[in-house]
């Protein structure tokens, strides 16, 4: 999906352009490092090796095996009612306007973080737009076995403090806190640990915040970012595990960022705050993971407190 801008903060076409190149390399790594993780964990040919060797072992034991497949069916049909029901209350446009926000910058002395851009994205399970009331996300992965599927949805926003509107500071130093709104449900569902089809059933969300501040320094080829600071919070959301059980979790509502400290800032350059949200999925086995009807991702302005 494209970025949305602030048409009110127009952007010079280099920095426009370094902004698209963070935007790239940032989820190439993610990417990279997904790939990575999926490697280490049974393929679904490794599964299915297991599965069949369990299964040949039991028979010759002399046990039931019939009837704990006829189980896996009845979970195989149950995963397939629930994601259906899912479905059925997807309906992310509830008849609200498209969405209208043109903030214009912050009044002197105000020195709060403007909104230039935002990027949002996600996985091939999800679907995600604009509405009047913010940035909606909808759908989910569902899986009957098999290895590990790995999805994703988030956003990634810059905002601007422009050097005029720089608060003073006797010590250099300065704290950024922004805080996000994120609103919605999501439904998780698990099966109890499939002995006859390769292992466990997963669940699993975790929530990645993170703030950058940067200033934008001459590079070769253009403006280069020049990190100042920047911290990262992981947050597990769910984790469900062989639970045999669906469950519903909320989101968290406002959240607060970890605050970052920055100090020793070129003063004629503006300060570039990035913050991004993720939600990292990844379900194995009999599982999904969705969102009821549809989850709300909002950033705000908030301003720099010298120290």
């Amino acid at each position: 999906m494209e970025s949305l801008l602030n048409p009110q903060h127009p952007l010079p076409a280099t920095v426009d352009a370094s902004i698209d190149q963070l935007l790239e390399t940032h989820l190439a790594r993610l990417d990279a490092d997904e790939e990575l993780l999926a490697v280490s964990l049974p393929s679904d040919d490794e599964r299915t090796l297991i599965a069949s060797l369990r299964e040949r072992d039991a028979r010759a034991l002399g046990l039931d095996v019939e009837s704990h497949l006829v189980g896996a069916r009845i979970d195989d049909e149950r995963f397939a009612r629930v994601r259906e029901a899912l479905e059925g209350r997807v309906k992310p446009s509830r008849g609200l306007p498209a969405w209208v926000f043109e903030p214009p910058p912050p009044a002197l002395p105000d020195p709060s973080f403007w909104w230039a851009r935002t990027f949002p994205f996600c996985s091939s399970a999800f679907q995600t737009g604009w509405r009047s009331d913010g940035l909606w996300f909808t759908g989910g992965p569902s899986s009957h076995d098999g290895s590990a599927k790995f999805s994703r949805f988030g956003m990634i926003a810059f905002f601007e403090l422009s050097p005029e509107r720089m608060p003073s500071s006797t010590t250099g130093r300065f704290v950024s806190t922004p805080y996000v709104d994120l609103l919605g449900m999501f439904h998780a569902a698990t099966s109890d640990y499939n002995f006859w089809q390769g292992g466990d059933s997963w669940s699993k969300c975790w929530l990645h915040l993170d703030q950058q501040l940067f200033q934008f320094g001459l590079g070769q080829d253009g403006p280069t970012p020049v990190v100042h600071a920047q911290n990262h919070e992981r947050v597990t959301l769910v984790d469900e595990a062989n639970a045999g059980r669906s469950v519903q979790i909320p989101l968290p509502g406002r959240r607060d960022l970890q605050p970052l400290v920055v100090r020793d800032l070129a003063p004629a350059d503006s300060l570039w705050a990035r913050l991004e949200v993720r939600f990292d999925i990844q379900i194995e086995g009999a599982a999904h993971l969705w969102i009821d009807s549809d989850a709300m991702v909002n950033t705000f302005h908030w301003p720099l407190v010298a120290l």
